[in-house]
């Protein structure tokens, strides 16, 4: 009994410490100049010359990613593709080796629950990497304000993308949904 007892006290001082975070990280931006957490919303170009892919999450998740891969790389043949994912994601698509032309293996913390200061390093070296090549366009596919924040970080100069947990600000095109979005290909 004392052993789930104290369990339960880790566990609710573990909420109360991420509660904590979450409202100090909300004071930051808000304090931030208004310009870096904001961008000036524009049309993405027709005809990318490069384009810039984020995925961070698992395996099912890049499966599903593999036709939105396969009509990018159709509309547009000439353009540079880059894929930052897990690295599980290479070996997913090990036999469609045409759908990207670069690929960044990124272990984000919040899909690996390694929150240690070796992973965030290793997170920052990923996405120095990236920025290191000029992107056009940049996707976020999942709406989640944490990878919002690292396209921020690779610089592309068009952001699109759903904002679910928020990050509107720092997208220059967001993918409203109304609920009636269908997830289909044509």
């Amino acid at each position: 009994m004392f052993f789930l007892q104290s369990q339960w006290l880790a566990l609710e001082q573990a909420l109360m410490w991420l509660i904590t975070l979450s409202k100090k990280i909300r004071n930051l931006i808000n304090f931030l100049p208004y310009s870096i957490f904001s961008s000036e919303k524009t049309i993405p170009p027709r005809n990318p010359s490069s384009i810039l892919i984020l995925d961070f999450h698992l395996i099912g998740d890049i499966v599903l990613l593999t036709p939105v891969l396969n009509e990018l790389r159709k509309n547009n043949p000439n353009a540079h593709i880059g894929l930052a994912s897990g690295v599980w994601a290479k070996h997913v698509l090990k036999n469609h080796p045409d759908l990207y032309d670069s690929f960044y293996p990124i272990s984000a913390p919040w899909v690996t629950y390694s929150y240690n200061l070796k992973s965030w390093y290793l997170l920052l070296c990923a996405l120095i990497d990236i920025r290191k090549s000029k992107w056009e366009l940049g996707i976020e596919i999942r709406g989640d304000v944490r990878q919002i924040l690292m396209l921020r970080m690779c610089n592309a100069k068009h952001r699109v993308g759903y904002d679910f947990t928020g990050g509107s600000r720092l997208l220059t095109s967001v993918v409203k949904d109304d609920g009636n979005i269908k997830h289909i290909l044509v």
